[in-house]
């Protein structure tokens, strides 16, 4: 971090990053604590993608998606009948609006 930080900058992320890490509070991270940051940054990672692909369906940007959306993206009209996109958007559509929401 001294290489893109100021020295005072960097030990107080260093501290930062122990203290989330550091779980059991014996001022060294151990396998177990080093396997739970690895697995919780590979979450984070995995909602960012999945953030970015519903941006991608989400045209609008109002934080759904709906069904002339999914068609949308899915090349037209041509490809899937109305049924078959409303079937698709009903298998996860949770409050049977028709549209997919983000997750807060």
């Amino acid at each position: 971090y001294k290489k893109i930080m100021r020295d005072i900058e960097a030990e107080e992320e260093v501290n930062r990053i122990m203290e989330a890490i550091d779980s059991n509070k014996s001022g060294t991270i151990d396998y177990s604590e080093f396997v739970m940051a690895t697995i919780n940054r590979q979450s984070m990672l995995s909602k960012q993608r999945l953030d970015q692909a519903f941006k991608m369906f989400d045209k609008d940007g109002n934080g759904s998606i709906s069904v002339e959306e999914l068609r949308e993206f899915l090349g037209g009209s041509n490809t899937l009948t109305d049924a078959q996109l409303n079937q698709v958007i009903s298998e996860v559509d949770q409050n049977g609006d028709c549209l997919l929401y983000t997750s807060p």
